[in-house]
C-alpha cells in the first residue's frame, strides 16, 4: 500500500462554510470551557469527494487489510443529520486537528455539527455530562474522542441502546458497538523505533543508546500502544530505555516532565515522546547545555516546524485531520443505513502512519492538509 507519495483526489470548493469558533487560548489552558460559547468567527473551506488509503486493524493495532476509502457521497445524503462530537480537550494540536477534520466533513456533508471539550483526560465525569447533553439535545449521532478508552464504555453502550449511533476518533474505546477512526498508535511507536534504529546504524549492546520515553497521559490506551511499538522495535538492538514519564499533554506538564528527567539522568542520547514533549523537548535540552535528539511519537503543526527548522529530527503522522473527517463519514454511513460493521473485517480503521523527516518533508507538504490544520487555525465548535 502507498505510504508516501499517494496522492489524494481532493480539491477545494469555490464555495466557504463560516462557522462559530472559539479563540485559541493558551495551550495549557484546561479546556473545560471549550463547550461552543461565544468566541470570534472563524472559517472552514467546503471540501469535495475524497478519497484516501487506510487500514484495519486488529485489537493490537496491527493491520488486517489495507483498502482506498472513498467518502459518502454527498447526493446520497438523504437528511440534514444533527452530528455531535465530545472530545477530550482542545489544548493539545492533536485535538486541534482532528476538530479541523471534523469541520471540514461537516462543511462537506451540509450536516448540522456540534462540538463539545471535556478539558483533559481526567474530565471523565465531565465527558459523560456532555455525552447525556448530546442526547438531550436531539442528536442524530455521536462522536466521540475518548477520555477513557474503557470508562465509557457503559454509558455509549447505553445512548447505542437507545438508537443513536456513536462513533470513537483518534483514541480507542473498548466496545463492540463502537467502530473508531484512528491510525494505530502501536504502529507509530514501530515507525519512530524503526526511523531511531536508521539514525543511529550499528550501537552497541555494551554501550547502547539511552532513550527517555515520554507516552502521554496515563490511563488513555494510546500512550500505551506508542510505548509498546516502540520497545518490541528496538528490543536487542542497542537501545536503553532509562525513563518513561507518562503527564497530561499540556506544555507545562510535559516540560516539567522532561526537565526533571534531565536533572535524574545524566547520559541521554534520545528523547522520544508526544508531540507537546517533542515541541518543548529543545527548550529544556537547551537549557541543560546537553546534546540530545527529539523524536515525536505523531505530527502537529508544532513537530512540523520542528521538523522543518532542525528542532525535531523526525515524527510520524497518523493523517489526523483525515482521521477526523473518517469518523464523520462512518458515522453519516451508520445514519444512512449502511451495514458498517458487517461488510468489514473490523470496526476499527485508520490511515497509514508514516514518517515525516527533511527528507521527506516535500512529498508530506503535498498531503499536509490530510494531517494538520492551517496556521492560525481556530476551535471549531458549530458547523451548519
Amino acid at each position: 500500500m502507498p505510504r508516501f507519495g499517494m496522492r489524494a483526489a481532493f480539491a477545494l470548493a469555490l464555495a466557504t462554510v463560516f462557522v462559530a469558533s472559539a479563540c485559541g487560548g493558551d495551550d495549557d489552558d484546561d479546556g473545560a470551557s471549550d463547550d461552543g460559547g461565544g468566541g470570534s468567527s472563524g472559517v472552514v473551506s467546503a471540501l469535495d469527494d475524497w478519497t484516501y488509503e487506510v487500514e484495519f486493524l486488529n485489537p493490537d493495532g496491527t493491520p488486517i487489510e489495507g483498502v482506498t476509502w472513498e467518502s459518502f457521497p454527498v447526493d446520497e445524503i438523504t437528511e440534514e443529520w444533527e452530528i455531535c462530537a465530545a472530545i477530550v480537550h482542545l489544548k493539545d494540536p492533536y485535538w486541534l486537528a482532528l476538530d479541523y477534520g471534523l469541520a471540514q466533513e461537516a462543511a462537506r456533508t451540509g450536516t448540522k455539527f456540534n462540538l463539545l471539550a471535556a478539558g483533559g483526560y481526567t474530565e471523565l465525569s465531565t465527558q459523560l455530562d456532555q455525552l447525556d447533553d448530546c442526547v438531550a439535545q436531539g442528536a442524530d449521532g455521536i462522536i466521540i474522542g475518548a477520555t477513557s478508552a474503557d470508562g465509557v464504555v457503559a454509558k455509549v453502550e447505553e445512548i447505542v441502546n437507545q438508537g443513536i449511533p456513536v462513533v470513537g476518533i483518534g483514541v480507542p474505546v473498548f466496545s463492540d458497538d463502537v467502530p473508531v477512526a484512528f491510525a494505530s498508535f502501536r504502529q507509530q511507536g514501530r515507525k519512530v523505533g524503526e526511523f531511531m534504529l536508521d539514525q543511529i546504524g550499528e550501537p552497541s549492546t555494551s554501550d547502547p543508546v539511552r532513550v527517555a520515553f515520554f507516552p502521554g497521559p496515563e490511563g488513555a490506551g494510546w500512550p500505551d500502544d506508542s510505548l509498546k511499538g516502540f520497545e518490541e522495535t528496538v528490543e536487542g538492538k542497542g537501545v536503553e530505555i532509562v525513563a518513561v514519564e507518562y503527564g497530561d499533554t499540556g506544555k507545562e506538564v510535559q516540560l516539567q516532565l522532561i526537565e526533571d528527567v534531565l536533572q535524574a539522568e545524566p547520559d541521554i542520547d534520545y528523547i522520544v515522546g508526544n508531540a507537546v514533549a517533542a515541541t518543548v523537548a529543545p527548550q529544556a535540552i537547551d537549557e541543560s547545555g546537553r546534546d540530545i535528539q527529539v523524536i515525536s511519537t505523531y505530527i502537529t503543526y508544532d513537530t512540523y516546524q520542528a521538523v522543518k527548522n532542525g528542532d525535531n529530527l523526525g515524527t510520524v503522522s497518523d493523517s489526523t485531520a483525515l482521521t477526523g473527517r473518517l469518523g464523520y463519514d462512518i458515522l453519516i454511513r451508520i445514519l444512512e443505513g449502511e451495514d458498517f460493521l458487517g461488510e468489514n473485517p473490523s470496526k476499527d480503521v485508520g490511515p497509514v502512519p508514516f514518517t515525516v523527516s527533511p527528507d521527506t518533508l516535500t512529498q508530506f507538504e503535498d498531503e499536509r492538509d490530510f494531517s494538520i490544520p492551517p496556521d492560525g487555525f481556530e476551535p471549531v465548535f458549530t458547523v451548519n
